[in-house]
């Protein structure tokens, strides 16, 4: 295929991108949200210093704006908040020691474990907030219940990823890509490197997706079996992230372009790659951006056949 296409905004390949919406990127760090939106937090700093601010006030709402619960004067300085509504908030000082106190907490705000990591490192709720994982860099993957319960530690990795309800778990070491189910043995993948940009479980975790710079691919888990792997030949072209449909016949991907030190306009624009479960790209998409991070551009699918592209500044979201 000609890398003349790639210069043309819009490439239909069988399935068209309508742009429905575009909204400027929420960067006040006094607001986050569960992934599915159901629920808000509004934060409140108090006073601290370069490394470690903590929070004085945290406030969950729901949709409708009900206040579920407040923390006052709490040690913590991150959280994370499910899409069930269960909240995690993390007393952690930053590079001082790297060391961080998980709290758990129900959608009502009673606390319900605490537990210490050794260094903290990735970490997030599966879909449906049942389960959560750390990526300790000193013990390894720890995974616990949303009721803080440490159901096990999977080992040292460098990156995972979880089913959507938590009993699948991808943990990515440097020679192969790691299967659990409920925490015991379920395979592996070889890897050709270590040096992973994204991985992702299916909702259901029949399928993972992972990509690094170049290369994306997509296998079926049952069988460790490849179902496509796409090359990427332009050397300005870059896998950033990517993402599983619901139903799993789709993958997405976000790809950066860098043109290279001294350019002008090096780091402006991205594409999005949606390809079928056989790797055939069906759509190309242009995205343009005046600001850059190394995260962007960010791509995930949302539900009803819809897809969702961050930039540093906007969020942009599309139907197929």
């Amino acid at each position: 295929m000609r890398k003349t296409l790639l210069f043309i905004p819009m490439i239909a390949l069988g399935l068209q991108l309508k742009l429905v919406k575009t909204a400027p990127v929420d960067k006040d760090a006094k607001k986050i949200s569960s992934e599915n939106d159901q629920y808000r937090a509004v934060i409140e700093y108090d006073h601290g210093n370069f490394e470690y601010v903590p929070v004085k006030r945290f406030k969950l709402q729901n949709q409708e704006g009900r206040v579920m619960f407040e923390l006052v004067n709490q040690a913590h300085t991150l959280f994370d908040v499910a899409n069930s509504g269960v909240v995690v908030g993390l007393d952690f000082d930053g590079p001082v020691s790297g060391q961080a106190v998980l709290n758990f907490y129900s959608p009502t705000g009673s606390r319900l474990a605490t537990a210490q990591i050794g260094f903290l490192g990735e970490r997030g709720f599966c879909r449906d907030g049942s389960v959560y994982a750390v990526n300790d860099g000193h013990a390894g993957l720890r995974v616990f219940t949303a009721q803080g319960k440490e159901l096990y530690n999977l080992g040292r990795g460098n990156w995972f990823a979880l089913a959507g309800n938590g009993r699948r778990v991808a943990l990515a070491q440097d020679a192969a890509i790691l299967l659990f189910d409920d925490g015991k043995p379920a395979g592996e993948i070889a890897l050709a490197a270590p040096f992973l940009r994204q991985m992702k479980l299916s909702d259901d975790g029949s399928v993972l997706a992972f990509a690094d710079r170049k290369d994306i691919h997509l296998y079926r888990v049952a069988e460790a079996k490849r179902l496509f792997s796409y090359h990427e030949a332009n050397a300005q072209l870059n896998f950033i992230s990517l993402d599983i449909s619901r139903d799993n016949k789709m993958v997405i991907a976000g790809i950066a372009e860098d043109k290279g030190r001294g350019a002008p306009d090096r780091n402006t624009r991205g594409f999005i790659y949606l390809f079928d479960g056989r790797g055939k790209i069906k759509s190309r998409q242009e995205i343009k951006y005046a600001n850059w991070s190394a995260f962007i551009p960010d791509v995930s699918f949302s539900a009803n056949q819809s897809i969702k592209v961050k930039t540093v500044d906007e969020v942009h979201e599309y139907t197929y």
